[in-house]
């Protein structure tokens, strides 16, 4: 079919009229690419009476198309007998196919290593951290060094860096858990007011140390409902870390709780007095290692992962976070989970930590803030 033929390849009837022009067109390549050799070169014409074979054919419109042969040879040399038909787009199919399983077995692979890589760091840091803290403890029992204050800043630099370290590799292993779906978060009926002002009240001194405000507000008293407090208390540290980073000095952090008009919906909204983010920024921080370009110049520290497992950790709520784009003083952060209860589950109040835990992770959180 003359008109099939020219739909395909761009060729005309004339140019495949005799076997002498065939052989031209594959001997020259000039319809066969030339990693795959030629239908000439492969065929057998005093045996073989039916070939089959794929080639990719150039058409005379200068692209490449895959098409599947059948060549038959009806004893006589002179006489060959081509049909053949398109399967480019079974080729691109099998392509992306296969190109689409090598890239999730490299991410899977990228997922291990970072697993294992995060793993491998937080042995020797907790060696590190140990050995600072026992050497800080024995400077400021003994007093015995003319320098004191000078070796208890060394110190704490190091231990500082060591906490900003444990902080990447505990992100790392997380993000690797959640992509991996192994990632599990304890639910229970909780009431979500309380777990977040105790968090602000924890960290009210700490800020007041490092020359910032933190005030606290809710329109509600109690919002009995289904989440992880632990988790919870992760996603707040999370976003009051890059809060604080980029609040000056004697500037404000503001936390303030709300339901929404259908009451289906708590709304924690996590807001600071310092430079606005821009509104591309808004759009795509959430990303994995992605950082503000408008913010990429000032002191502020991080990998750009921090704000991407705070999403994954809403999501696991199914709830969402975003920036508040119609915000005009400095950044808003709002999450907002749904408001619902697990069934034979009785309300929880809020579990104590020691001191000591709830300032290491502090410590942790903060760590890659520089005063």
């Amino acid at each position: 079919n003359e008109d099939r033929l020219k739909g395909i390849l761009g060729w005309s009837a004339k140019e495949f009229e005799d076997l002498e022009q065939i052989k031209k067109h594959f001997r020259d390549k000039k319809m066969v690419n030339k990693d795959l050799g030629s239908v000439y070169e492969n065929f057998d014409f005093e045996n073989d009476l039916t070939v089959h074979y794929e080639s990719k054919v150039l058409c005379k419109n200068g692209e490449y198309k895959w098409l599947e042969w059948n060549i038959k040879n009806y004893y006589d040399e002179e006489t060959l007998f081509f049909t053949a038909r398109d399967i480019t787009s079974k080729k691109e199919y099998q392509k992306n196919g296969k190109l689409l399983e090598q890239a999730v077995e490299m991410e899977d692979l990228k997922n291990r290593f970072f697993n294992n890589l995060s793993h491998e760091f937080k042995t020797p840091l907790n060696i590190i951290l140990s050995t600072v803290q026992l050497v800080m403890n024995y400077i400021e029992v003994n007093n015995e060094y003319p320098d004191y204050n000078m070796f208890n800043k060394c110190l704490s630099n190091i231990k500082q860096n060591s906490y900003r370290i444990l902080k990447i590799a505990n992100n790392l292993i997380d993000m690797s858990k959640i992509d991996g779906n192994f990632y599990s978060i304890n639910m229970g009926n909780y009431n979500i007011v309380e777990v977040v002002e105790n968090i602000v009240q924890s960290l009210a001194e700490y800020m007041k140390d490092n020359k910032r405000n933190i005030i606290f507000d809710t329109m509600e008293e109690e919002i009995i409902t289904a989440c992880d407090p632990d988790q919870i208390e992760r996603i707040i540290l999370n976003l009051l870390s890059n809060a604080m980073k980029f609040t000056s000095h004697g500037g404000n952090i503001y936390v303030d709780m709300e339901v929404n008009d259908r009451c289906n919906k708590v709304i924690i909204k996590i807001s600071n007095d310092g430079e606005k983010i821009n509104f591309e920024d808004r759009l795509r921080i959430f990303e994995r290692f992605t950082q503000s370009e408008s913010l990429l110049t000032r002191r502020a520290e991080g990998t750009g992962i921090g704000l991407t497992l705070v999403k994954s950790l809403v999501k696991l709520h199914n709830g969402e976070v975003y920036v508040n784009t119609e915000f005009e003083e400095g950044t808003q952060f709002c999450i907002e989970l749904p408001i619902r209860k697990i069934k034979k589950f009785k309300n929880n109040n809020v579990r104590e930590k020691s001191i000591v835990s709830k300032v290491e992770k502090f410590n942790i959180e903060f760590s890659d803030i520089y005063n």
